[in-house]
């Protein structure tokens, strides 16, 4: 099962990332409004330093613009049954 999780007024901490990257390590993405109704998002990031600098990149534009609110997807690959 994926993790996803909604960030609306402040920043995932470190130790919050590191801790949904421990149970999901399958890939990360993310999504957040730009503007005009854009919408930017990146996936299919799957080393854990390298995606946890494109969310402080990511959230360092966010702090500098009117948008905060932002999304992100921890992915766990399973086969399912049913």
């Amino acid at each position: 099962m994926c993790v996803l999780i909604l960030c609306k007024d402040r920043a995932l901490e470190k130790e919050e990332f590191d801790e949904a990257w421990s149970k999901n390590k399958d890939g990360f993405g993310y999504a957040y409004h730009i503007e005009d109704g854009k919408i930017s998002f990146k996936k299919g990031m799957m080393e854990r330093e390298d995606a946890y600098k494109e969310y402080c990149k990511i959230n360092n534009n966010l702090t500098n613009s009117s948008t905060s609110a932002h999304s992100f997807v921890f992915r766990f690959v399973n086969n399912g049954t049913g």
